[in-house]
């Protein structure tokens, strides 16, 4: 074979192997074009959460908040209390997530009040969701090099750099969680607890004692309150804007406070925060619910202190339904 064949055909694999190159980013960039809002949902707790429920089927119930209520509201035995008592078949979703705050509150709940078929949002707010602390869910930082500006502008053009951290293998991972998001009830896949969700469990047996002591303490909005707020006052103002938005959309709103026990109960049972539920019931207008000031057993918690067991997970989520029910809180 001559130099000049030899040459040629070195000149033909290189073509070969650039047009292959170039029809792999092509097919890259069609796949994420065509699953955007799934592959920029994965890099990030609540945007992976909301993802999934904007997923779902039509979803009735919706609970959010902080790490407490994740780990206290079981949704699949929430609505089989509701169809035993009621008949009323229905399907939930836990929102909550780890790391919440008032911003990320809000996030969620924008995304998801506009979902066909939601009738109701259970609100946590105990101390960790009124953190007032900024994230930056949505916010795109300021490039502070030649080269970080050179990046930014071309994820503008190309989905495969806009999207390369979904790419990595522990964000890559949450994409069946978002695509099989029908056949969960709110955990991620690949966490702990995951499976523990897809079925019931518990055999705590369940009486008028049991009844009593769950009983939560409640906060009645006062129909004379004077009190104005304005944007400056975030907390307040955000409930206050969550709570318009939810009767614009015809979904019914369910506020409370999950149980506490030891320290994390001293620190959310003094009178300042007893003063800060009862403003907050009296501008939304809303009852609020506090279980944090009943006595529940120690048994029932997995860390001591805030974070309910599988045990107290079934009891609360039933005790949840059987509440709703009773306050007339949950009609078709």
């Amino acid at each position: 074979m001559s130099f000049y064949s030899k040459k040629l055909n070195t000149v033909s694999r290189s073509k070969l192997y650039f047009l292959l190159i170039g029809l792999i980013f092509i097919l890259i960039e069609i796949i994420f074009s065509c699953f955007s809002d799934i592959f920029s949902s994965t890099t990030d707790r609540i945007k992976l959460k909301s993802a999934m429920f904007d997923y779902r089927k039509e979803t009735e119930i919706l609970c959010l908040g902080s790490s407490r209520l994740k780990a206290a509201f079981s949704p699949k035995i929430f609505t089989k209390q509701i169809k035993d008592q009621t008949g009323v078949e229905w399907s939930g979703f836990n929102g909550a997530i780890t790391g919440a705050n008032i911003e990320r509150l809000e996030y969620f709940f924008n995304k998801a009040i506009s979902k066909k078929g939601l009738k109701y949002i259970i609100l946590e707010i105990s101390k960790p969701q009124l953190s007032r602390k900024k994230t930056d869910i949505e916010a795109e930082k300021k490039a502070e090099d030649w080269d970080s500006k050179i990046a930014s502008q071309v994820e503008k053009f190309s989905n495969l750099i806009a999207y390369r951290k979904s790419i990595r293998i522990d964000n890559l991972k949450n994409v069946p969680a978002i695509i099989f998001s029908d056949y969960l009830q709110g955990s991620e896949l690949y966490k702990k607890g995951a499976i523990s969700d897809l079925y019931v469990n518990g055999e705590t047996e369940i009486n008028e004692a049991t009844i009593k002591l769950w009983e939560p303490t409640v906060y009645l909005p006062s129909p004379n309150t004077t009190e104005l707020i304005t944007e400056s006052d975030i907390l307040f103002y955000t409930f206050k804007k969550i709570v318009a938005k939810a009767k614009q959309n015809n979904v019914k709103l369910f506020f409370t406070i999950p149980p506490l026990v030891n320290n994390a109960k001293v620190k959310e049972t003094t009178p300042k925060t007893h003063q800060r539920y009862q403003k907050l019931a009296n501008i939304t207008g809303h009852k609020i619910y506090n279980f944090s000031t009943k006595n529940i057993p120690e048994l029932y918690f997995r860390d001591k202190d805030s974070h309910f067991n599988k045990k107290g997970k079934y009891l609360f989520s039933i005790m949840l339904a059987k509440l709703m029910i009773k306050e007339n809180s949950l009609k078709q």
